[in-house]
């Protein structure tokens, strides 16, 4: 196979790979995706791998080019990949190809199932730890869209709500760092000798000093700085090595806390190195990934809360949310906050962040007078909800919608001012479908307090009574209008009959109505 030939083909297939005449016959053309999927992998030659590789990401783009895709293993293409230190330079294409592989469910399935999900939690692991200002590496912004694809089906929520992993807490496999590298070194199961001298120095450090007694799992973070982390015998940096390592992404149990340091079943590890955390307290995927609410990369920011959205439908975040609701809500509700002041007396019961995110654009709309707001670029929390993207305010929306179905939800939301902050976005949004979503989510609450049913018939089924008014046990009382008493001995049957006279002019005039007898 001649190289420059090759190199040349790639040039001019990569210039029509955009049109959909040359996508459908490239997809009916036998062996051709398998013959450029060879071309991606090869090692040899790093500049046909990544000509061949846009090839691939722009022709997924067709359904029936992906679905060729998968079928030759282009999932696990995708996650070799991100592990080849080799391909550095190609993994945005390949965040980007599988991406669109994901909306076919059979790759979500793939990326589940193969090999208990080590490749997926491989990828939301380096999609967590990759860089997130826009103006550094930004190889990863395109993850999001993968977890958005992933929670459309029911499996992929269930990977990604679930409080447990496949991850191995007691034992470390061999376990390779981010680039692929295996490290077996310091992955073998700890021995019984291990274990009885990791009890006796546990038992010294109780006599020199109480540590804090803590309870808890926690998940190793340590990429891009560190590859791995020594686990030492005692809660200091002088402390003697165990020979043992906490690799990225590896689970423990702490039970102690010493000056910074974390015990766990097999040593102990710091907190903290070289200015930055390594272990953080494990709940779930889900509660990991909200922090990225407040992103700083707009990408990013709106596959989140579209993966929330996604989410949504699921009972299992709604217990998440019900036992700590605190968090998850004011993030959603930080965004559709606006520069109009509200009423003190209704801001009790508010989030926090919420009120001092409304009092700050009140008083920069004062200072700015008339003048058009601009939208602050390095702190999106700054931004007045009608300056945020609509796709992003919808996927907030169509979550809140999701929730307020659940009677105990709509009282937290409630309880959280929810109904005020949708009140004032709703007079002022200006796009349609952001509006509409606003009043379905608002009528929810209405309902709850008080809402003018529709018409019903009553008695002989032909009287309608048209206003009446319906409400909760903790809403005001209504009062009944004063309706003009029956005398006795009346016909019921002309009760509420419209007695109608034709004027000269040709108008209906009511001349009395009376309420039907209940």
């Amino acid at each position: 196979m001649r190289v420059d030939v090759v190199d040349k083909a790639l040039d001019i297939t990569l210039g029509f790979t955009t049109q959909t005449n040359f996508q459908e016959t490239w997809s009916k053309t036998p062996g051709a995706t398998e013959h450029l999927l060879s071309l991606a992998c090869a090692r040899k030659n790093a500049g046909i791998s990544l000509k061949a590789s846009k090839v691939l990401v722009n022709l997924s783009e067709h359904e029936a080019i992906r679905t060729q895709i998968i079928k030759e293993s282009g999932v696990k293409l995708c996650i070799a990949k991100l592990k080849d230190p080799l391909s550095r330079d190609q993994h945005w294409l390949y965040v980007s190809l599988l991406a669109n592989l994901t909306t076919e469910k059979s790759a979500c399935e793939t990326l589940v199932q193969d090999n208990e999900g080590a490749g997926l939690n491989f990828f939301f692991q380096r999609y967590l730890a990759s860089a997130d200002d826009k103006t550094s590496e930004t190889v990863f912004q395109y993850g999001g869209y993968v977890l958005t694809n992933l929670t459309q089906f029911e499996f992929g929520r269930k990977w990604l709500l679930d409080n447990t992993t496949d991850g191995n807490t007691d034992t470390d496999k061999d376990k390779g760092d981010a680039d692929g590298n295996q490290q077996g070194d310091g992955a073998e199961v700890e021995s019984k000798a291990d274990a009885d001298k990791a009890t006796r120095d546990s038992k010294n450090d109780r006599k020199e000093a109480a540590s804090t007694s803590v309870s808890g799992r926690y998940q190793c973070w340590c990429l891009p700085k560190y590859q791995r982390m020594n686990i030492r015998a005692g809660p200091s940096k002088d402390a003697d090595p165990t020979g043992h390592f906490l690799f990225h992404g590896d689970l423990v149990d702490v039970t102690a806390e010493k000056d910074g340091w974390l015990k766990h079943q097999r040593g102990w590890t710091a907190r903290e190195w070289g200015g930055k955390t390594i272990l953080y307290p494990y709940y779930s995927h889900f509660l990991i990934l909200i922090s990225f609410t407040s992103s700083l990369n707009p990408i990013r920011r709106l596959a989140t809360f579209q993966t929330i959205r996604n989410c949504a439908i699921d009972n299992k975040l709604l217990q998440h949310v019900k036992k700590s609701a605190n968090d998850l809500i004011e993030r959603l509700l930080l965004p559709l906050v606006i520069d109009r002041p509200y009423e003190d007396h209704e801001k009790k019961g508010m989030p926090s962040k919420v009120i001092t995110k409304n009092n700050l654009l009140c008083k920069a709309a004062a200072v700015r007078g008339s003048v058009r707001a601009i939208p602050d670029t390095s702190n999106h929390d700054n931004n007045s909800a009608l300056l945020e993207d609509a796709a992003l305010k919808k996927a907030i929306l169509e979550t809140l919608v999701q929730f307020v179905r659940d009677e105990e939800m709509r009282r937290i939301l409630d309880e959280k001012r929810t109904y005020v902050i949708l009140r004032e976005l709703h007079k002022y949004e200006e796009i349609a479908e952001v509006k509409e979503l606003v009043e379905h989510v608002e009528n929810f609450f209405i309902l709850d307090k008080k809402c003018l049913q529709q018409p019903r018939p009553v008695g002989d089924g032909k009287t309608k009574v048209e206003h009446e008014v319906w409400t909760a046990p903790d809403a005001p009382l209504w009062k009944e209008p004063n309706v003009p008493a029956i005398k006795d001995g009346g016909d019921d049957d002309s009760i509420t009959i419209l007695h109608e006279k034709k004027a000269e002019d040709g108008v209906v005039k009511k001349v009395s109505t009376f309420e039907a007898k209940r």
